[in-house]
């Protein structure tokens, strides 16, 4: 996932391998990319140290679709990291939502990272009808760029996700966030 510039070329926000029958589709909006940081090895691109992206993640076999969002921001100090880190997931959850599951894991990456599940129920502006929506936010704190990945994932139909779940975490597991 990046983006392309003329004067700068290529940035690239994480590496992501998806199955067959899964795409990215067309972007919503338009990536923001505020800094850029060291070249990759080859000189192919560079990694987006600030900025973010948010594209469409459809599982085309089921018909499902997912808000994919990368936030990246640079941080030299890993404790600086982790204490924005845990700031941002405790303002999360002082909202109306409800917590499904909070932890660590190691999946994306190889890196150590915290998780987040959470539900909301919401009235939109114009429908009388309360919706649901499922979150799951994956922080996690690249050494190799020194930056913060922030990868947020969204579901209007919570059991969507779930019968997704395995694929999805099968495709966060494949994220690279920085060469070997």
């Amino acid at each position: 996932m990046g983006a392309k510039n003329v004067l700068f070329g290529m940035g690239v926000f994480i590496l992501i391998y998806l199955p067959e029958d899964w795409m990215l589709s067309r972007l919503v909006e338009p990536p923001e990319c505020l800094s850029l940081g060291s070249w990759n090895k080859t000189y192919d691109f560079r990694w987006i140290t600030d900025g973010f992206i948010r594209t469409p993640l459809v599982n085309m076999k089921g018909r499902r679709g997912y808000s994919l969002r990368v936030d990246t921001k640079m941080f030299q100090d890993a404790e600086k990291a982790k204490k924005h880190v845990l700031k941002n997931i405790e303002k999360i959850k002082r909202k109306n939502i409800e917590v499904l599951e909070e932890g660590n894991t190691s999946i994306i990456g190889g890196h150590n990272c915290k998780f987040l599940l959470w539900t909301r129920k919401y009235k939109s502006l114009l429908r009388r009808k309360e919706r649901e929506e499922l979150c799951a936010e994956f922080p996690i704190y690249c050494n190799g760029t020194e930056r913060l990945v922030w990868i947020k994932l969204k579901s209007a139909t919570p059991d969507n996700f779930i019968l997704d779940k395995e694929a999805i975490m099968k495709i966060l597991s494949t994220i690279t966030c920085h060469e070997q």
